[in-house]
């Protein structure tokens, strides 16, 4: 089901005009009764998933050095973030709707679902405030149960589509309990259920952490502590425990639900015995933070070191894929750089068929250890490329290059179109996708004669842009 946000919003609009003749106290809901907040002492309302600290010192920071440009309206700097979320998050400006705060996007995509009448699916208990107004305007909520481990059942979600089903709702991490969707049942379950209803994913986490633990001295323990921090451990806080299910397994997986690609972070894990006491903990190791940004015909990556190793870096490889249209990425090894090098210059890009931009990551190799070698991966970085267009002149039907189209990277050959016309000015032939370009026929599907042509290209970039050629080409024998 594909919308965009214009389309959306002129919809959307008829619907509330449409309601604006009722009664809108039939939409509010009941007062309720708050906290009233001391700066000095902050209650943490977990059902609200506020966060307790207030706004960090870098938005202090903005908030002043902003505070005198706050009586003016936001439109031009709207657009401009607009398209700063498009770039950063690989995706069209027309994906990016701006709101006061999710309250208000929620009670827009409610009243987008209603404009037909029928049913929406929310996990019981989730985040359901929203929900009165989708009922009021003829929504049926069906609610689906959380599983034995308060989980969103996922399964049971999809099962529970009818075929008037408009609206499912994922609250991730749910509130009030705050479990986290596994990130690949997830998109499954986002691939399905979006080939019959509208899926709201409300927040998404941006990524996790995976964490490798070993166990090189068969230690016996009860519980893993985990210890996370932005500043070397100086500040830690314990964000998991793995109790012992007494597997004799020497490595141990432990995923940190977190956002990996603006951070970083360094850990260490505390083994407790079944006394309770801290008999032993790991080295500290950090994360590597990865960015990436794309300079003309040129993506420039830069991250930050791996510091903890005994025996050092041996060096970095570098891994690109192309992400596809399902959000897939396959990587291959591109290039190694030095244990001392923290940036590289991708300079040869590939030209590829309905991508949504380059992704990269960065694999640390530790220096040949005593037992084995240890790795660490970067988080994962993707740049929504500016078109790259270059078109032939000429091509052979029957010779080594078949077919005449653009060639670059960052084309989105689908949706791309062409136009072929002969000498005397005569349409020879219209193309639609050219994913396989023109192959020297009419539209007969008879081989035109050697000569010269004309071609109209309109070039759709995997951003968006467009891009308009018109040239000549000529077909050699």
């Amino acid at each position: 089901m594909e919308s965009n946000r214009r389309l959306w919003l002129k919809q959307i609009g008829l619907g509330v005009a449409g309601i604006g003749l009722a009664n809108f106290k039939s939409f509010a809901s009941p007062a309720q009764d708050f906290f009233k907040f001391s700066p000095n002492d902050l209650p943490i309302k977990l059902s609200s998933n506020e966060n307790p600290y207030g706004p960090s010192p870098l938005a202090r920071t903005a908030i002043i050095d902003n505070i005198n440009i706050s009586n003016r309206y936001n439109w031009q700097l709207t657009t401009e973030l607009i398209e700063t979320l498009a770039k950063k998050n690989n995706v069209t400006v027309d994906n990016i709707l701006m709101g006061a705060g999710s309250t208000e996007i929620l009670d827009l995509v409610a009243r987008f679902s209603a404009l037909e009448k029928g049913s929406l699916i929310i996990a019981d208990p989730s985040y359901a405030y929203w929900t009165d107004t989708a009922q009021k305007l003829g929504l049926k909520k069906i609610t689906v149960p959380l599983t034995a481990g308060k989980k969103l059942d996922l399964d049971a979600m999809l099962n529970a589509i009818k075929p008037d089903t408009k609206l499912i709702y994922v609250c991730n991490p749910n509130n009030p309990t705050g479990t986290i969707c596994d990130r690949n049942k997830l998109v499954n379950f986002i691939n399905e259920a979006t080939k019959k209803a509208i899926v709201l994913v409300d927040p998404i986490t941006n990524g996790e952490i995976s964490l490798s633990i070993e166990n090189k001295n068969n230690e016996e323990w009860s519980k893993l502590y985990i210890y996370r921090s932005r500043d070397s451990l100086i500040n830690a806080s314990n964000v998991g425990i793995i109790s012992n299910s007494g597997s004799a397994s020497i490595i141990i997986p432990y995923s940190d639900n977190i956002d990996a690609s603006s951070l970083k972070y360094y850990y260490q894990i505390h083994c407790i015995n079944i006394c309770g006491i801290n008999i032993s903990a790991t080295r500290v190791s950090n994360t590597i933070l990865l960015s990436s940004t794309g300079e003309g015909s040129q993506n420039v990556l830069k991250w930050g070191s791996y510091n903890y190793w005994e025996t050092g870096i041996e060096m970095y490889r570098v891994y690109r894929g192309i992400k596809l249209v399902d959000g897939t990425v396959n990587y291959v090894l591109i290039d190694s750089v030095s244990s001392n090098e923290n940036s590289y210059i991708d300079y040869s890009f590939p030209s590829f068929i309905e991508g949504q931009g380059l992704c990269y990551y960065i694999q640390a190799q530790q220096n040949i250890g005593v037992n084995i070698v240890e790795q660490s991966n970067s988080n994962h970085s993707c740049i929504m490329g500016d078109l790259l267009v270059f078109t032939p002149n000429a091509f052979n039907p029957s010779g080594i290059n078949k077919f005449f189209r653009p060639e670059g990277s960052f084309i989105n050959y689908r949706k791309s179109t062409m136009e072929i016309y002969d000498r005397w000015g005569g349409k020879v032939v219209d193309i639609l996708d050219i994913t396989n370009g023109w192959d020297g026929k009419n539209s007969s599907g008879e081989y035109c004669p050697v000569g010269v042509y004309l071609y109209n290209i309109k070039i759709i970039g995997t951003n968006g842009t467009e891009q308009k050629k018109s040239g000549l080409v000529t077909i050699i024998d």
